[in-house]
């Protein structure tokens, strides 16, 4: 597979070739510009996913420098290359949810974006990653059951156990911990040949608004998955301190901190 990742003579990013499944916030694909050292490592970074050599690692950065976007480009990048990495986007938004409504939402939106990779469907991808609109995980398994897909009988086992765990009241954290087990589960799989790359935005709203019951620290939930080489994540974070903080105290030694510099020209 051709390398997508490239700039053209005028040190500006090629566009050729990619399928921009995630629509980037920056508006014209043509207007992101830079951040080529950024792009470059996380490139690297994704690419040694297939031989199973890259740890979790840890974006870090003030507000508004761009962050999201490298993440929104890269994950049209991977989507396009169709080389063995299913990209995987969530966003931790302000606003308080239980761990059940979390559990739901995560992995819905995790398997709609398996789906949409394998289909070439940019819908499916689309409505995974807008956060403003909710999803529903037994309208979803209908749609799963009705076409052909790889790994359907995955799928489709994990949305049915979904539907059965939310009918249960099971401890709040027991939730926080089936989510975020679920891409792990789902790249360890026999038959399933693609690694899965984790994008987790604004990692810190996790411990902030997802109430998991008598755990008030549900990022713990990541302290072995974090460290499966098949499904490793790359978490942003704007709150800098917290994010570094928590991840010394409750996640040691999972992350790798990378910390993404003010730019001096606008990526606008």
């Amino acid at each position: 597979m051709q390398k997508l990742l490239k700039l053209d003579k005028n040190n500006r990013w090629e566009l050729e070739g990619i399928t921009f499944a995630i629509e980037e916030r920056v508006g014209e694909p043509e207007n992101f510009i830079g951040r080529i050292k950024e792009l470059d490592f996380l490139y690297n970074w994704t690419d040694n996913i297939r031989k199973k050599l890259s740890r979790s690692i840890a974006f870090l950065g003030r507000r508004k420098i761009g962050k999201s976007l490298v993440l929104e480009r890269l994950y049209n990048i991977l989507y396009s290359e169709k080389n063995g990495l299913i990209p995987f986007y969530y966003e931790f938004t302000e606003g308080t949810r239980s761990a059940k409504e979390f559990y739901h939402d995560f992995l819905t939106r995790f398997y709609m974006q398996v789906a949409g990779y394998y289909l070439r469907d940019t819908r499916l991808i689309r409505n995974a990653v807008d956060f403003n609109a909710d999803v529903d995980v037994i309208a979803f398994k209908k749609e799963i059951e009705s076409i052909s897909v790889p790994n359907k009988e995955k799928i489709v086992h994990d949305l049915n156990r979904c539907i059965n765990m939310l009918e249960k009241e099971k401890p709040l954290y027991e939730y926080v911990i089936a989510a975020t087990a679920k891409p792990r589960s789902f790249a360890t799989t026999p038959g399933v040949k693609e690694k899965v790359v984790q994008m987790i935005d604004e990692f810190q709203y996790l411990n902030m608004y997802i109430d998991a019951g008598v755990e008030d620290k549900p990022c713990k939930a990541y302290m072995s998955t974090a460290e499966v080489r098949v499904a490793p994540l790359l978490i942003t974070g704007s709150l800098m301190g917290v994010v570094s903080e928590e991840l010394m105290r409750w996640l040691p030694h999972r992350f790798s901190e990378f910390i993404v510099p003010k730019k001096i020209e606008s990526c606008f």
